[in-house]
C-alpha cells in the first residue's frame, strides 16, 4: 500500500515567541502551530490497521513535499550572512558558502528542537522496518519551501540521515510514479504540485504549466520564495524591531502607541497571517485585530509596510518577477503610495495586492490534465501544496477512464473564513493506495485509493499568552550591555553628511541619539548608559530609525533607516549572556544600488 502526507511545514518557532514582564511575573507570549510526534503515530496506527485488513506485503510511505520549512524561518535575518536569501544561487558544497550555511543552520534549528526530535524519532522508527512484512520504504520529494534540501549533496546525506533512510548523496526525486507489473502496479503518480502554482514553480507560466522530471530545474528560486521571506516572515520581524519596546510594555507613555496587549496581539496575528484561507481576506483578518477601528490596524502597520514595499522595489529579483503577478502601475507606484496614504487607503492598496493570485479557475486539478494520457499507466494523480484536500474527478478524450486528481491538504493549522469571522483548525490529511493484490483481499468493494481528512478543533493550538513556569538559572542583572560605536559602511549621500536619528536598546529598554555628519567610512561613538540585561527576557538586541531630512517642504519625509533584530548570544539556552564583543551587521534595502545603507553595530557584554 501507499501512504501519501504533505505539507507538514514543520518550523522553528523559538524565536516567534516574545517574553515580557507583567508584575512579578514572566509571561510568554506564542502560536503553538507544530506538528507532535503523537499525530505521527496517529498515521502510522491508521497504516498498520490498512496493511493488516489488506494482507499488504509492502508499504511505501511518501513524504510529498514541504515537510520542512526552510523559508518561514528567521534566521534569515541573523548574523553576518543577513542579507542571504533562498532567491540567490545555489552555489557550490563547500563550508564558505552562504545560502548552503544559511540551510545547514536552520535544518539543524529543526533537529534540536525538543517537540521535532520526536517526529524524527517517529519516523526513523516506522522505516526501519524493511524486513519482515509488510516492508516498509520511506521515500520523500522536496516542496518549493523545502526545495533547497535538494542543492547540494552534503545537505541530501544530512536529511537522509534524519528521516532514517540511509546516508546517500544523490538527488531527491520531484515525481514518483507507482506503476507496474505486481506489486507496483498502484497506477498513481505522486508531486508535491507547486508545478501548478506559477508564484511558486519558476518554469511554469500563467499559461503553461512545464513537468520537467530534471530535478535541478525544481532548484530555481520562484516568486513565492521572496514572498515568503521577505513579504510574510519580514512584517513580523520588522513589526517586532520596530515596537520592541512597546510589545513588553516599555515604551514611553509620550510616544501615544496602542496599548501593549494589542500589539501583541497584531504581532500574533502577522507571525500566523499567512495560514489565512482564502489569502484575499487577509487584510480583514489582520483589521479584526485591534478591535473595531479598522484604522488603528493600519496606521500602526504603515512603517513595517512601508519597509516592506520599499525593500521589494529595491530588490532586483522582485521587480524581475512581480509584473507577472502584480500590475506594474501599481508596483511603480507603491512606496509613494504607502509613504503618503491614510490608513484606510493603505488597506485598500493591501487588498488589491492580496487578491492579485490570480485566475480562481486555474486550479491545480485543471493544471494536472497535462499529465494524463490514455496510454499512461497511472489514473490517479496525487499532489499537497495548496493545503485543501481535494477529490476531483477528471473526463475527456485526453485523459485515461477514472481519471482523478487528490490534494493531499496538510497538516499544518489553517485560519478559514466562515460565517462573520474566522476560525482556527488542525487539518490532518491522508492519501492511501493500494495494488491488485490488496484490492482483491480488501473488505471496501476493490477500491483503489481512499483518503481521510480531519479538520479539529485547533484546542491548545494557536496563539497564547500565559505565564512562564521555568526560569533562567541566571541572575537577573548580572550582565550589562554596552554600545561602543555606529560604524557606517554605506548611507545615502549628503553634502555635508547625513543625520541619524537612532533608537537602540534590548528588550523593553531602549534609548535614543543623533548621529551628525554621517559619511561612508565613518564611525561615531555611542556614549549611552549600559543597559542591564534579564536573562528571563529574550534578549532581543533591537536597532530602527531614521536618516532626518531638514528640508523646508512639507513633502520631505524622514526616511526609515533599515532596521535589525538579533537575540544576543548566550552561554546555553535560557542560560547567562555571554561575555565577549560583538557586532551586529544591519543591512538596507537596495543592495548595490544608490540608496544602500550599511551599518555595524558595535557592542559589548560585559559583568556589571
Amino acid at each position: 500500500m501507499l501512504a501519501i502526507v504533505s505539507d507538514l511545514h514543520l518550523q522553528e518557532t523559538t524565536f516567534d515567541c516574545i517574553r515580557y514582564r507583567d508584575g512579578g511575573t514572566v509571561r510568554q507570549i506564542g502560536v503553538r502551530r507544530n506538528v507532535k510526534a503523537s499525530a505521527f503515530d496517529q498515521l502510522v496506527a491508521r497504516i498498520r490497521e490498512a496493511a493488516r485488513r489488506r494482507k499488504s506485503a509492502e508499504i511505501h510511505l511518501v513524504l510529498a513535499g514541504d515537510i520542512f520549512e526552510l523559508h518561514r524561518a528567521p534566521h534569515w535575518f541573523f548574523g553576518p550572512d543577513c542579507g542571504v536569501r533562498p532567491t540567490d544561487p545555489v552555489g557550490a558544497d563547500v563550508a564558505e558558502n552562504p545560502l548552503r550555511r544559511k540551510v545547514v543552520e536552520i535544518l539543524r534549528q529543526l533537529t534540536e528542537d525538543a517537540d521535532h526530535r520526536e517526529v524524527w524519532k517517529a519516523i526513523r522508527e516506522f522505516g526501519r522496518r524493511r524486513r519482515g512484512r509488510p516492508r516498509v520504504t520511506l521515500h520523500y520529494l522536496p516542496g518549493n519551501h523545502d526545495r533547497l534540501v535538494n542543492a547540494w549533496p552534503s545537505v541530501r546525506q544530512q536529511v537522509r540521515r534524519l528521516l532514517g533512510m540511509n546516508g546517500a548523496t544523490d538527488p531527491f526525486p520531484v515525481c514518483l510514479d507507482f506503476v507496474g507489473p505486481a506489486p507496483a502496479d498502484y497506477g498513481v503518480r505522486v508531486r508535491h504540485g507547486h508545478e501548478y502554482d506559477p508564484p511558486n514553480f519558476a518554469a511554469s507560466t500563467a499559461t503553461t504549466t512545464v513537468l520537467s522530471e530534471d530535478w535541478q530545474d525544481y532548484l530555481a528560486p520562484a516568486f513565492g520564495d521572496y514572498i515568503t521571506v521577505d513579504v510574510a516572515m519580514r512584517l513580523a520581524m520588522a513589526f517586532r524591531a520596530h515596537y520592541a519596546q512597546a510589545l513588553r510594555g516599555g515604551a514611553d507613555p509620550r510616544t501615544k502607541l496602542p496599548p501593549a496587549s494589542e500589539l501583541r496581539r497584531l504581532y500574533l496575528a502577522l507571525t500566523e497571517f499567512d495560514d489565512v484561507r482564502p489569502a484575499s481576506l487577509l487584510t480583514d483578518y489582520l483589521a479584526i485585530q485591534m478591535g473595531p477601528e479598522r484604522k488603528q490596524t493600519f496606521r500602526t502597520l504603515k512603517p513595517v509596510l512601508r519597509d516592506v514595499i520599499e525593500t521589494a522595489v529595491a530588490n532586483r529579483f522582485f521587480v524581475a518577477h512581480a509584473s507577472r503577478h502584480v500590475p506594474k502601475a501599481l508596483l511603480t507606484l507603491l512606496p509613494t503610495l504607502v509613504k503618503n496614504l491614510s490608513p484606510n487607503l493603505i488597506e485598500e492598496v493591501v487588498r488589491r495586492l492580496s487578491k492579485s493570485g490570480g485566475d480562481e479557475e486555474d486550479t491545480p486539478a485543471r493544471r494536472a490534465l497535462g499529465e494524463f494520457a490514455p496510454d499512461r499507466r497511472f489514473n490517479v494523480l496525487v499532489a499537497g501544496h495548496t493545503h485543501r484536500p481535494e477529490h476531483v474527478p477528471l473526463a475527456g478524450a485526453s485523459v485515461p477512464p477514472e481519471a482523478i486528481y487528490l490534494n493531499s491538504g496538510t497538516w499544518r493549522t489553517t485560519l478559514p473564513f466562515g460565517l462573520n469571522g474566522f476560525g482556527r483548525l488542525r487539518a490532518y490529511t491522508m492519501v492511501f493506495a493500494y495494488n491488485a493484490a490488496e484490492r482483491a483481499v480488501g473488505p471496501e468493494d476493490g477500491r483503489t485509493f481512499e483518503t481521510w481528512t480531519g479538520h479539529l478543533a485547533a484546542g491548545t493550538l494557536g496563539p497564547y499568552d500565559e505565564v512562564v513556569q521555568i526560569h533562567s538559572p541566571a541572575p537577573p542583572g548580572a550582565m550589562q550591555l554596552l554600545f561602543e560605536s555606529l560604524e557606517v559602511l554605506a548611507v545615502q549621500h549628503e553634502l555635508k553628511g547625513a543625520e541619524l536619528r537612532v533608537n537602540l536598546g534590548v528588550d523593553d529598554q531602549g534609548c535614543q541619539i543623533d548621529c551628525k555628519q554621517v559619511k561612508p567610512g565613518s564611525r561615531h561613538p555611542l556614549p549611552l548608559p549600559p543597559l542591564s540585561l534579564d536573562p528571563d527576557l529574550d534578549g532581543d538586541l533591537w536597532f530602527n530609525g531614521v536618516e532626518v531630512d531638514l528640508g523646508g517642504s512639507p513633502l520631505d519625509y524622514d526616511d526609515p533607516l533599515p532596521w535589525a533584530l538579533e537575540p544576543l548570544p548566550r552561554e546555553a539556552a535560557r542560560g547567562q549572556f555571554r561575555p565577549g564583543t560583538y557586532t551586529l551587521r544591519i543591512l538596507g534595502r537596495g543592495v548595490g544600488g544608490a540608496d544602500h545603507t550599511e551599518f555595524l553595530l558595535h557592542y559589548r557584554i560585559a559583568p556589571r
